[in-house]
């Protein structure tokens, strides 16, 4: 390989690759080692396959057998398929074929009677306008579906509509079992916060406010008790819900949606609420996104025509015009030339001294902490969602997540176990019900509180977690600050993309900073980052 190549792929790519040849052995070839590199590698950042247009070269691959199969001919006998014009490993092709199948049912089970419609009614205390008939229908939409998508960016009143939604669906049974459910524990509690926000607005009876409120629910991983080996929940144990809310959507992953969906008893019902445009999960698929399209074009009589409402207006266009300006010409891949962009710090002081304005808000936590009441600690969980620093890289760099955790720490005078910082929980533990991405404030005693938690839990007991002052885009998915401070690197980086940029921006709800080089924002900005799947083609087919 040359050098640039050798950049491409990991050692444990290449490793496969070499394992991929000596199977193959005689049929073994050139083709077969740079497909299998590509395929490591595209997997390795998200992708659930890799496109293989040319037509000899399938032919050549469809030869390496034992190593390549063909399917559906060829079955699953082999750790590589082809399927079509794609190279799948085997057991990503089976986890997107047994969704597209679960998605395809789902979206043809048999709706309950519909409830009275209140939806003008709930809507009455708002004033009336283009945007909430928008979300009227939307809420109507969802109604008469088993499986419903309610898109749009950050303001633009996904959880308004489920709250309507779900007083709606309340009044269709008279004990209807309904749960809600988020990737991530902060992406949960900021659905419940919304939902109870929203429902306060509306003519909803008090008795079915406290219902929304009290809905059960949790993390995804929750939900399906996820473990050691995967789900606990499946078709032999469902869950125990006729409807499942579930925010974030885009979050999600291939195999993470195909466990939910098989955890689904019969009869139940989905709605998914979504982002198309933000990042996609970091493991394999592209879930959301793939389902959006499949619907959008999803011809009349097609299970999926009509199941998805798109929300378009942005409530915060009077609080936050140019936040909400921003993220409009980062969805259409422009960066408007009169956005600010301010010089990103050469070296750790300078990072220092001009982080040094901004972090009133973290040294405040140390002392709520410390006090660690009830109270305290609820003031300090909303002072953490007033501002945070997103980064597109981990790494020492002083524009890296590592790098500029430690400048903060430094600033502050803390140690990294000191009361009053974050900390983010980086690997899925079982046993202490914690899952990557939770994220809780250390207070007296080496303990970690989290929100919507009662228990402490030991700083030692986290086997995996970094500290949380700085995090990266893909992290910060799922949470909402009022202030955001993006941090991009200097170099040209195949990390810094248009959904990168699009999901750090629409983290804030009032403000944003941008620091780095325009020209390789405006270049990064105009740059999709492209996971390859083949679940769109097979939803609007039909058939797998």
């Amino acid at each position: 390989m040359t050098p640039a190549e050798e950049k491409l792929y990991t050692d444990l790519d290449v490793e496969f690759a070499d394992l991929m040849i000596r199977l193959a052995g005689e049929n073994a070839s050139v083709v077969l080692k740079k497909y299998a590199l590509d395929l490591a590698s595209a997997v390795r950042n998200g992708a659930g396959c890799i496109p293989v247009k040319n037509e000899a070269e399938r032919t050549e691959l469809s030869r390496a057998r034992p190593a390549v199969g063909r399917y559906p001919g060829d079955g699953w006998a082999f750790p590589l398929l082809l399927e079509g014009d794609r190279l799948y490993f085997q057991r990503l092709l089976k986890l997107e074929n047994k969704l597209a199948q679960l998605l395809l049912g789902l979206a043809v089970r048999p709706v309950p009677a519909p409830p009275p419609d209140r939806v003008d009614e709930i809507f009455s205390p708002l004033p009336p306008s283009p945007a909430l008939d928008r979300q009227k229908q939307a809420v109507r939409n969802a109604l008469k579906h088993p499986l419903a998508i309610i898109s749009g960016g950050p303001g633009t009143g996904k959880t308004t509509v489920a709250s309507a939604l779900l007083y709606q669906e309340l009044l269709r049974t008279p004990a209807p079992r309904i749960a809600i459910a988020a990737p991530t524990g902060k992406a949960h509690v900021r659905l419940r916060e919304a939902l109870s926000a929203d429902a306060a607005k509306f003519a909803i009876p008090e008795e079915f406010r406290q219902r929304i409120q009290t809905l059960p629910g949790g993390t995804i991983h929750r939900l399906l008790e996820w473990g050691k080996s995967g789900s606990a929940r499946s078709s032999d144990a469902p869950l125990p819900y006729d409807l499942l809310l579930v925010d974030e959507c885009s979050m999600i992953s291939l195999e993470l949606m195909t466990a939910l969906l098989e955890a689904l008893r019969p009869g139940a019902r989905l709605i998914m609420l979504g982002d198309r445009a933000q990042l996609a999960s970091v493991d394999s698929g592209v879930v959301f996104s793939d389902l959006c399209e499949a619907a959008g074009n999803a011809p009349a009589g097609h299970p999926l025509h009509g199941i998805e409402s798109t929300l378009s207006y942005n409530f915060r266009a009077r609080s936050a015009p140019g936040l909400v300006a921003l993220a409009d010409s980062l969805r259409r891949g422009e960066l408007a030339p009169d956005q600010p962009i301010l010089p990103l710090p050469a070296g750790r002081r300078k990072t220092a001294d001009a982080l040094a304005p901004d972090l009133e808000v973290f040294s405040d936590l140390s002392g709520l902490c410390r006090k660690g009441d009830a109270e305290a600690l609820k003031q300090a969980f909303a002072l953490l969602d007033k501002f945070r620093i997103i980064c597109a890289v981990n790494g020492d760099a002083p524009y890296g997540v590592s790098g500029v955790n430690r400048i903060v720490l430094a600033a502050l005078g803390l140690e990294e176990d000191s009361p009053g910082v974050p900390v983010m929980v980086t690997r899925n533990t079982y046993a202490l019900d914690l899952f990557n991405g939770d994220t809780g404030l250390i207070v007296n005693g080496g303990l970690v509180r989290f929100p919507g938690r009662d228990d402490a839990i030991p700083l030692a007991a986290l086997p995996g977690h970094d500290i949380a002052y700085a995090i990266t885009a893909h992290k910060s998915q799922g949470s909402g600050y009022d202030r955001v401070l993006l941090l991009l690197p200097p170099a040209r980086s195949q990390v810094v993309t248009r959904e990168l940029i699009y999901t750090a921006v629409t983290r804030a709800r009032k403000e944003v900073t941008i620091r780095g080089v325009r020209e390789l924002i405006a270049e990064a900005v105009s740059r999709r980052f492209v996971k390859n799947s083949g679940l769109a083609g097979k939803l609007l087919r039909g058939s797998v």
